[in-house]
């Protein structure tokens, strides 16, 4: 009871559900992941204005310092948007609540997702959200954006796909990389949408309000975006930065050339670690290969 007390979603249960099972109640029903950040927070109110689906957001908690944040400014947008659009009472399910680490990623994942970190840098979120994807029976709305790192790997290789609620894109039947099919269990709905445009359609939409409640930053300070983080560094060079506080952001530029001294030793080390596993592999795939013949 006392560790259940100190479950950081335990002020928000009313909002959430631990059940990850299909409810075929009400049709249409899309499927996506909500972080409470402003990618998927512009699909999941652009669905309830636009359209009559039904949304059924799903989170993965990690052990980020943000989670409770996260979990609250959700909350807040929940009442925000039920008061924009009255039917999103009824159509914004509960959030469906996963642990990561409940999450087993299966070996060939892995691998793929460790060869395509190798050839540039790709959040290590993707090789979770996959399994977590790939377990369900159907489609999981990711939203990546214009100026995602995944999009790098993904705009030579994704087609659009004519839905009645309007079309999205997803990963092609034969990628040019086989190990793309880390994507496979997707669908990316605002893939051809910068941050900025987001905001400006959101305006035009009627709920630019609730995107200024969202939340991106992975290391708060004191209540504020930190400024330092990955994710706060991306709003900055998206056209965000006015979400940061100005101290915050001097702070970030006094620091970039020590994060990208951190940055360039960490990948340095995972290219070894990838290395050193490949090393230790070629013997044991030599004697299977020997086995069989």
């Amino acid at each position: 009871d006392a560790q259940r007390d100190m479950n950081p979603m335990r002020p928000f249960a009313q909002h959430f559900s631990y059940s990850r099972r299909y409810r075929q109640d009400v049709e249409p029903v899309v499927h996506l992941l909500w972080t409470g950040g402003w990618d998927s927070t512009y699909r999941v109110c652009e669905l309830l204005v636009r359209t009559d689906v039904v949304v059924e957001p799903h989170y993965l908690v990690s052990k980020r310092r943000s989670t409770e944040t996260e979990l609250r400014r959700m909350a807040d947008m929940r009442r925000a948007m039920e008061d924009i659009v009255p039917s999103a009472a009824m159509r914004l399910k509960p959030l469906i609540v996963t642990e990561q680490k409940d999450v087993h990623v299966h070996p060939e994942r892995h691998a793929r997702f460790q060869r395509l970190r190798q050839r540039r840098p790709l959040g290590v979120q993707y090789e979770w959200l996959s399994e977590y994807a790939a377990t369900m029976d159907h489609p999981l709305e990711l939203a990546v954006h214009a100026h995602d790192k995944a999009h790098d790997f993904l705009q030579d290789d994704v087609r659009p796909v004519p839905l009645p609620y309007g079309a999205v894109k997803e990963l092609v039947a034969r990628p040019g990389d086989p190990d793309l099919e880390l994507f496979r269990p997707f669908r990316f709905p605002v893939f051809d949408l910068s941050k900025v445009g987001m905001g400006e359609r959101a305006a035009r939409l009627g709920f630019d309000d609730v995107m200024r409640m969202t939340w991106f930053c992975h290391r708060p300070k004191d209540g504020q975006p930190c400024g330092v983080c990955e994710p706060c560094r991306d709003a900055m060079r998206e056209g965000l930065g006015w979400r940061i506080p100005r101290n915050r952001r001097v702070l970030s530029w006094m620091l970039t050339p020590v994060i990208a001294l951190k940055r360039a030793r960490q990948r340095s080390i995972e290219q070894r670690s990838i290395e050193q596993r490949s090393i230790e592999q070629q013997p044991l795939e030599r004697m299977e290969s020997s086995a069989v013949n």
